[in-house]
């Protein structure tokens, strides 16, 4: 191990242990701020941290009796994270196996591995950042982590970002600018950047059509599937999506729609500002903290989670009474599988969240803690009996 990676370990280990200085800290961020790899380690301890906390927390609220046997079993990861957390001078080969792993993620997320944890016959490694963009003139360009550069199209410059793209040069356009289109396929999601700073994540499975230059009198997009806005403030030019038939007008304000209901329902959840939704019939204002639900002519208000509209994109499933099929329907496409149950669910709603950087194996001892029921995986099969 050379001089540089004893410091870089020295100064996660000090940093795990809160014995770093100001002038270490200062070190360390500038080194993350600089190393992909340097930042996912620190986010990875974080999540464990977090994880604690959330499992510490849970300990105090009154659960069901169901609810307490698998609080029973997480309280002991729970231990083992903060075990973890303290394996002193052990950390030092975790940080360079960690390194090796993430610079090969890129190339194998999605795919099938040996499972040598769980049981199975193998295990499925989870989704990651992956994307077909089309052109005004039709060129495709597959989008992933390592993808880097330039495009031109039309008067739009677009950088790519590893990971996501930023469009520039947002300068208006008629209302005939040149529209592109993003397609992230099961087991993928990406990050945009549209012309005038609105940011969308787009979840797996997924599709955004947009101009490359918007309009000088609105921001017009269409969205199937799943994906979070923050809508950048233009009060001269509201913000449009359309959805199904929905349509969505937003000034400058984030939240997240999902029309991948198995009902044929769409989920608007809004976390910041204010929006205005309409299906052609009757208009709806919808505040911070509430959720609408559009299926057919009807439309309804209700209370809603926000961590159900920010979890994915920030990289956790989270389900809070939400029915085993529609978990299994987001397990399914971001990690590129078929599932395959003989169980007859019903109308039983399950609590719980995960990590969406785990392995299929992972998820499944969740899900198999929370309903008792036996998961197998099989190449690109899970298997629910």
């Amino acid at each position: 191990m050379d001089k540089d990676h004893i410091e870089l370990v020295q100064l996660v280990l000090a940093h795990i242990k809160g014995t770093l200085n100001e002038a270490d800290a200062a070190l360390l961020k500038g080194r993350a701020a600089h190393d992909p790899f340097v930042r996912e380690l620190l986010r990875e301890y974080q999540d464990d941290l977090m994880t604690a906390e959330k499992l510490d927390a849970l300990d105090a609220i009154p659960q069901a009796a169901d609810w307490e046997e698998v609080l029973s079993k997480r309280r002991a990861r729970r231990r083992k994270i903060i075990k973890r957390m303290w394996m002193g001078m052990a950390a030092a080969v975790l940080l360079m196996v960690g390194m090796a792993w993430l610079m090969m993620w890129p190339t194998i997320n999605g795919t099938t591995v040996p499972d040598t944890q769980y049981g199975h016959k193998n295990d499925v490694l989870p989704g990651g950042n992956k994307a077909i963009l089309t052109l005004s003139d039709g060129k495709q360009v597959v989008l992933n982590d390592r993808e880097s550069g330039q495009l031109n199209d039309a008067s739009s410059v677009v950088d790519l970002q590893a990971g996501r793209l930023v469009y520039h040069g947002g300068a208006s356009q008629t209302q005939g600018a040149a529209k592109h289109q993003i397609v992230v396929p099961v087991g993928g999601t990406y990050q945009l950047v549209l012309s005038d700073g609105t940011k969308v994540w787009v979840n797996a499975d997924s599709k955004l059509i947009f101009p490359a230059g918007f309009a000088t009198h609105e921001r017009r997009v269409t969205i199937a599937g799943e994906a979070y806005f923050e809508i950048a403030k233009d009060a001269a030019r509201p913000f449009i999506v359309e959805v199904d038939k929905l349509q969505i007008t937003a000034l400058g304000t984030a939240f997240n729609v999902n029309s991948h209901a198995r009902t044929g329902q769409v989920k608007t959840i809004l976390t910041e500002g204010g929006i205005k939704v309409s299906n052609g019939r009757r208009e709806q204002l919808l505040q911070p903290g509430f959720a609408l639900v559009s299926q057919a002519d009807d439309m309804r208000v209700e209370a809603a989670d926000l961590e159900e509209a920010l979890a994915w994109k920030d990289g956790y499933f989270y389900f809070n009474h939400k029915n085993m099929e529609e978990i299994l329907d987001e397990v399914a496409r971001w990690y590129g599988v078929e599932v395959v149950s003989t169980v007859a669910w019903g109308s039983k709603k399950y609590i719980g969240d995960i990590k969406r950087s785990s392995t299929l194996g992972g998820v499944c001892a969740l899900l198999a803690d929370l309903s008792g029921k036996q998961f197998s995986i099989e190449g690109k099969k899970l298997i629910v009996n």
